[in-house]
């Protein structure tokens, strides 16, 4: 007993030193852009909180963009968790409101100093708006804030899409200006977010120091984890975990309906292999059938962790203190009625309070669904000492191993899933695996095997990677610009009339082993009349092109309505070779905006004397 309170005074005294130290770390990076980061797979409902318990999540993105302004790309995917975050700087104190829009939900967080943990929701849009609905709720707007000019602070904007257009924008004013026009908050204003975990990819191969252990690989999170040896027969591979199904059983109940069932265990009607301890996939969905899951699951670092389960309807989770059944019901979780996905704590039943876990032990846990219809899923999450924020996560199969005992094996050839998006006609072998045949491309049955993924809803943004797709100068000029007179690299778009700029999209020079010769560090400049030019931004740094014949570029500055009828481009340096410097391709998202009273079309034929208004229309 004494040993133990003295092992857990140790314990806090670590992580608070941990805890003091990234406190202390300044986190404020480039000025003038951030990233716009996205996690792909954020299903089934859409709600901040389905993005939250992403093992990634917040600094493991899928991908991610870098923008000008507190405006996401639009209409990018579905089922997708968003996320902005660095910090806002204003040049004067003042009083300011934060509204929001997007599509499906959005919700604004800012810090009242640099510190990330002191963060509080703002601004939220709980249903989906359209761009620039500003007053659909009454949550949608902040209540006044003071903010300290010269001081900085931390901010997120999360947005999570279902299905169908997707969109998020942060704007800010001042309550008591005459202007009541909400203005998106643009370069002038940020800057990135410099810190967050960074790892070595999962699967990377490592030496955790235990000659005991074999296939040590980093788990993405900065531990190496190998598998420790173990007598136990039944503990199978690390990465595979089953859930067996059984059909045709009508009623809500695990212990009177499925229990009860004749062909419960060992007669299961189908199998998959889940990607974690979280299932059904979507494939696989029915009604009145019950769950059966059993695996064993391994720690990356000792410590103390917590569990939670949610379900739909019934679903039970029981675990062992080590890897013997025997102990099973020495830690328990219950749903007796249906919880969202992500319903947390509707019951002090869901959860099972911290445990010590070991390194390089195995602990067996089991589920028992049931489900008659409606939803149905069931989900066991975890608090762990090693994610960069201690939230309930999802707990993916590279910590699970197999259960290989006991379940009978379903019938020869019965349809399956492997798990591998690049077989086909997955079906269950003569050794009661689920094993499919090797395909590729069109061939295959899976879409994620078949198709490159690409952005919904919009072009495919790829450019052929040849000299005739791009630009490139090798002579030196003088500049447009007289602020500019060192840069002989540059070009100027003159678009014959005036414009209101907002988006860009750059490609930077993509021709095989030329690539050094792109833009490396720009200026942009614009200008009405080709006279006067004014900086846009600070330097922008534009990523080095992969060469690659499926190349589609980044997200370049963004104008935020900025009038002009010139832009110039300018490179300071490129990615190597000095002799010669250009890019592939640039779009503009622009709006034709001559001056007030300048003749125009409006293509409307029952009208006349056409003009421009003060407002661009």
């Amino acid at each position: 007993m004494k040993t133990s309170k003295i092992y857990f005074s140790i314990l806090f005294i670590l992580c608070i030193s941990i805890q003091y130290k990234s406190l202390g770390q300044s986190c404020i990076g480039t000025a003038g852009q951030v990233k716009w980061s996205y996690w792909l797979d954020v299903i089934p409902s859409p709600d901040t909180s389905d993005l939250f318990v992403n093992e990634n999540f917040p600094s493991r993105p899928t991908g991610f963009q870098t923008i000008g302004s507190l405006k996401s790309p639009v209409n990018f995917a579905d089922n997708m968790g968003t996320m902005i975050r660095g910090f806002i700087r204003v040049p004067a104190t003042a009083t300011y409101r934060f509204n929001i829009t997007g599509d499906d939900k959005s919700a604004f967080y800012l810090s009242p100093t640099q510190n990330p943990n002191s963060k509080q929701k703002r601004a939220e849009v709980k249903t989906y708006t359209s761009e620039g609905q500003h007053y659909k709720e009454a949550n949608q707007t902040s209540a006044p804030i003071e903010l300290i000019g010269g001081n900085y602070y931390y901010f997120e904007v999360l947005n999570v899409e279902g299905t169908g257009g997707d969109h998020c924008t942060v704007y800010w004013r001042k309550p008591n200006d005459t202007d009541t026009l909400w203005k998106i908050i643009d370069y002038n204003y940020l800057s990135e977010y410099s810190c967050g975990q960074v790892c070595p990819p999962r699967g990377t191969a490592c030496n955790d120091g235990n000659a005991n252990t074999v296939n040590d690989q980093q788990d993405g999170f900065c531990n190496c984890v190998g598998i420790a040896s173990t007598s136990n027969a039944c503990v199978g591979e690390r990465g595979t975990i089953g859930a067996y199904y059984y059909d045709n059983i009508p009623g809500s109940y695990v212990e009177f309906d499925l229990l009860n069932a004749p062909k419960f265990p060992l007669l299961p009607d189908r199998k998959e292999l889940l990607k974690g301890a979280y299932g059904p996939l979507e494939s696989y969905k029915k009604i009145d059938y019950g769950t059966l899951v059993q695996a064993y699951l391994t720690v990356p670092v000792t410590g103390l962790y917590e569990f939670n389960l949610t379900g739909d309807n019934q679903t039970f989770l029981f675990m062992s203190k080590n890897d013997s059944l025997e102990y099973k019901q020495q830690h328990q979780a219950f749903v007796i009625s249906a919880v969202d996905e992500t319903g947390h704590n509707v019951s002090v039943m869901q959860s099972i309070t911290p445990l010590l876990l070991e390194k390089g032990k195995f602990y067996y846990f089991e589920f028992r669904h049931k489900q008659s219809s409606w939803r149905d899923h069931f989900r066991m999450y975890w608090k762990t000492p090693f994610h960069e924020r201690r939230e309930w996560k999802l707990i993916p199969n590279f910590y699970i191993h197999e259960y290989k005992c006991e379940v009978s094996c379903i019938a020869q050839n019965t349809p399956c899933n492997d798990g591998n998006p690049l077989t086909k006609n997955d079906k269950i072998n003569s050794v009661c695996e689920c094993e499919g045949t090797p395909c590729t491309g069109l061939d295959c049955d899976d879409d994620e095997g078949r198709y490159t993924n690409l952005e919904a809803c919009s072009p495919t943004n790829i450019i052929l990677a040849t000299e005739e797709n791009s630009w490139v100068s090798c002579q030196n000029a003088a500049n447009p610009n007289p602020s500019r007179a060192s840069l002989t690299k540059w070009i100027k778009y003159d678009f014959t009339n005036q414009f209101k700029f907002q988006n860009s999209r750059v490609w930077n020079y993509n021709i095989s082993n030329k690539t050094t010769q792109g833009f490396k560090t720009v200026y942009v400049d614009y200008s009405i009349d080709g006279i006067s030019w004014t900086q846009l931004g600070n330097t922008y740094t534009w990523p080095q092109a992969s060469g690659a014949t499926d190349y589609a570029g980044f997200i370049g500055p963004n104008f935020n309505d900025l009038k002009a009828r010139y832009i110039l481009i300018s490179a300071v340096d490129n990615w190597g070779d000095p002799s010669c410097a250009g890019f592939s391709k640039i779009t503009f998202d622009a709006i034709q905006c001559d001056p007030a009273g300048t003749t125009c079309d409006d293509d409307n034929p029952l009208t006349s004397y056409d003009t421009f208004d003060a407002n661009c229309n």
